[in-house]
């Protein structure tokens, strides 16, 4: 299977992932706002618990941008919008020819947000959440699968000799 493909499907996934998040987010904040009870599949104990993570003040803006515009700004999204707005890009991008160096930086980037969120996940939170260890192993496996497809760089030397 071609890196165009694996990275195609990768995006694929992630992309549905990213909706569950924002489905799972959005009810969860429309139960809180009615005073209803929600439990999301993802729900398996309280400290399992994707629902507390994606409500938590980290599930918005990487608990980062609020910090920096205020939280009314129209740039504190879900977490699960970056996500769709990233794996969306990844996906078009990845789709044209000789784009391979941006799809691996786009990589790099995902996986540094991925760190921080795991971060924050564990030692801070202290919770484990299914979807966000999901989205983790698609953004390491995002990384593999693009840096695999960057071409072969020929040395100065063997350049040099031709």
């Amino acid at each position: 299977m071609s890196s165009s493909t694996v990275r195609t499907l990768l995006c694929i996934i992630g992309i549905a992932v990213s909706l569950y998040a924002y489905d799972v987010e959005t009810k969860a904040e429309h139960a809180k706002e009615t005073g209803e009870e929600y439990e999301a599949m993802c729900d398996l104990s309280p400290k399992v618990s994707c629902t507390a993570v994606f409500t938590s003040e980290y599930g918005k803006g990487f608990g980062l941008i609020q910090k920096v515009v205020g939280d009314d700004h129209w740039l504190v999204q879900p977490n699960s919008v970056y996500g769709l707005l990233f794996y969306a890009a990844m996906l078009v991008i990845g789709l044209v020819g000789g784009t391979e160096d941006l799809t691996f930086l786009m990589s790099i980037v995902s996986c540094c947000g991925s760190a921080y969120l795991a971060y924050i996940l564990v030692y801070v939170l202290e919770d484990t959440c299914i979807v966000c260890i999901s989205m983790y192993i698609i953004n390491g496996s995002l990384l593999i699968t693009n840096y695999l497809a960057l071409p072969a760089k020929a040395s100065s030397a063997d350049k040099k000799a031709n």
